[in-house]
């Protein structure tokens, strides 16, 4: 409770500013300079049903000391209605509450890692099928889909 009270309470940072007005142009030259969060792909999902409080936990740091040790990021998408989403957070308070309501409506633990990289560094990976939500499952979401540049001349 405290924590929507909080959230309702945080000013919405300028880039998802930006984006919710549909300013192209100030939403580009942002997302450049931007540290955006992305999600590496958890290995495992965990039942906490199905395993007491010590075996859950040596799982946890398994699964998340496994992401640190990996070369490979392999970042997280999720099918929605057929279509392919990225999603993409302009901070890690915004990542963390869509883990939590994630965990919450599938009754799991998933152990996912976390890396921030400057927009401009991302676009060309952005670019392509599907489409590019930031901060979903927040009160920020928005879908950037068509904000973003055509071409890596943003």
């Amino acid at each position: 409770m405290l924590n929507q009270i909080k959230s309702l309470l945080r000013p919405t940072d300028k880039l998802t500013r930006l984006a919710k007005k549909g300013d192209r142009a100030g939403f580009e030259k942002e997302l450049v300079s931007w540290s955006v969060v992305v999600l590496q792909a958890p290995a495992k999902e965990l039942d906490p049903s199905q395993m007491d409080e010590e075996t859950l936990l040596r799982e946890i740091e398994s699964a998340t000391q496994a992401l640190s040790e990996t070369e490979d990021i392999i970042p997280y998408t999720y099918l929605h209605t057929g279509v392919k989403v990225f999603p993409l957070f302009s901070s890690q308070e915004n990542a963390l509450t869509y883990i939590a309501e994630l965990s919450k409506e599938k009754n799991k633990i998933m152990p996912f890692g976390s890396i921030e990289v400057l927009g401009q560094d991302l676009l060309k990976y952005l670019r392509g099928e599907g489409r590019v939500i930031l901060n979903p499952r927040t009160r920020d979401e928005v879908d950037i889909t068509e904000l973003l540049p055509a071409s890596d001349d943003a």
